[in-house]
């Protein structure tokens, strides 16, 4: 993975959580932007747990990210035609 392509996904409106896969085979959630940053270099991220537990990443060792599915959208009930 780039450091560009990380970043995208950090500043994606609306952002979506993500897990990012690495090459030895961890999955690292990343619950909100505010958890994980990249350094101005580009070489490593930061990311962060609610507990304050941290990652720290090669970014070359990242292998990708997935995605929740998005929730459902809730269907809108028909209202009946007066007349």
């Amino acid at each position: 993975m780039s450091a560009d392509e990380l970043r995208s996904y950090i500043t994606a409106v609306p952002f979506q959580p993500f897990v990012l896969r690495t090459i030895d085979g961890r999955s690292i959630p990343v619950k909100d932007r505010d958890f994980i940053l990249v350094t101005p270099t580009g070489r490593h991220t930061y990311i962060f747990q609610p507990d304050d537990s941290r990652t720290v990443l090669d970014i070359e060792l990242i292998l990708g990210a997935d995605f929740a599915a998005p929730p459902p959208v809730a269907s809108q009930p028909s209202t009946p035609n007066t007349p």
